[in-house]
C-alpha cells in the first residue's frame, strides 16, 4: 500500500479521536425574564462573539454556533464556515471581569491577557460552564431596524451583571445521529 493512500485514513482516525462530537447552543432565560429574548434562542456566532435573538434573521454573515470540545480537552473549539479547513478558534472569557465572549483569531491560539480558553464543562442536563459555573447573560445590543439583539456575557465571579442584561443558561445539544 502507498503511503499517499493511507493519509487519507489516518488523518481521518485522527481528526474522529480529536473532535469526537459536535454541539450547537441554546439560550434558556433564567427566571421569570424567559420569553424576552423572542422566540430565537438558538446561539450564533457573528463578529467574533455569541449572540441570541434575531440576529441570524439580519445578517448574513451570521451562522449557527457549532463547537467542539476534544477528547480529554477543556476547549470549546468553532470551525467558521467562512475560514479555510484549518481555521478553527477557540472560545474565551475574562473570568473575573463581565465581558462579552470573544474567540481568538484563526490559525491562532494566542489568548488576550486576564482571559482563559481552559476549564469549560458540559454540567448537569447538558450545560455549558466555566469552572463549573454558569455565569452567562444575554444583554441587549443594538441591531439594524430599530431591532435588539442580545450578545452573551460572561459575568466575572466579583461582578454584579448590568441592569438590562438577562441572566441564561447554554444549553448544548448534540449534533450527532
Amino acid at each position: 500500500m502507498r503511503l499517499t493512500a493511507l493519509f487519507p485514513a489516518v488523518l481521518a482516525g485522527i481528526l474522529h479521536a480529536v473532535f469526537v462530537q459536535g454541539y450547537g447552543l441554546t439560550a434558556i432565560p433564567k427566571g421569570e425574564q424567559g420569553g424576552i429574548i423572542g422566540p430565537y434562542t438558538q446561539i450564533s456566532y457573528y463578529n467574533q462573539s455569541l449572540y441570541v435573538g434575531d440576529v441570524r434573521m439580519y445578517e448574513w454573515t451570521t451562522e449557527r454556533f457549532v463547537f467542539y470540545i476534544g477528547a480529554g480537552a477543556s476547549r470549546i473549539q468553532f470551525q467558521s464556515w467562512h475560514q479555510t479547513p484549518t481555521g478553527w478558534q477557540n472560545l474565551y472569557i475574562y473570568p473575573n471581569t463581565t465581558r462579552a465572549v470573544g474567540f481568538t483569531m484563526p490559525h491562532s491560539m494566542a489568548i488576550p491577557a486576564n482571559a482563559t480558553a481552559d476549564d469549560f464543562n458540559l454540567g448537569c442536563n447538558g450545560l455549558l460552564q466555566h469552572r463549573h459555573m454558569s455565569r452567562w447573560h444575554a444583554c441587549p445590543v443594538p441591531g439594524p431596524k430599530d431591532r435588539i439583539w442580545y450578545q452573551i456575557v460572561w459575568v466575572g465571579v466579583s461582578d454584579n451583571a448590568p441592569a438590562a442584561c438577562i441572566p441564561v443558561d447554554l444549553k448544548a445539544e448534540s449534533l450527532c445521529s
